[in-house]
């Protein structure tokens, strides 16, 4: 959006995304480090040294420091998932619900008939009532789910 300030959850979601892709890049680095074959008296790099490594190729592109923690890499490679991943297994909408959600509200908003929190709540509960029938819980969504 031109001329618009972003807000600070937006800020935080890109910076993750951010965060979430330099971890997978430098967990692609370390698995082909670690099924290199190498000639002897030479040391396979070590999380610590990817972890750096990364970060400063990430500095260098773009100007944003983003730290990397050598365990968080290994727990990665052994099959660990991102804090990202793991709340969006525990959300009830799927990512292209969610995106028809957000379509829906603009649409509306373009209309003249922006959407309240108390509307937003109401078509996503029917997302879901649809999707997930009689497993859907009768209570819904949290309270302030649409704030």
């Amino acid at each position: 959006m031109v001329n618009k300030a972003k807000s600070q959850e937006l800020k935080n979601q890109i910076l993750r995304q951010e965060a979430d892709g330099l971890k997978a890049y430098a967990m692609k680095i370390y698995l082909e480090e670690q099924h290199r074959s190498l000639p002897p008296g030479e040391k396979k790099r070590s999380s610590r040294q990817i972890c750096k490594a990364a970060s400063d190729d990430h500095f260098a592109a773009t100007g944003r420091r983003i730290p990397l923690d050598h365990t968080t890499l290994l727990r990665h490679a052994k099959g660990g998932v991102t804090l990202t991943e793991s709340n969006q297994k525990k959300s009830w909408l799927t990512v292209e619900e969610n995106e028809s959600i957000v379509k829906f509200t603009i649409e509306m908003a373009q209309w003249g008939f922006p959407l309240s929190p108390r509307r937003l709540k109401e078509h996503a509960e029917a997302i879901l009532q649809h999707r997930l029938g009689g497993s859907f819980p009768e209570k819904g969504l949290g309270r302030d789910w649409g704030n």
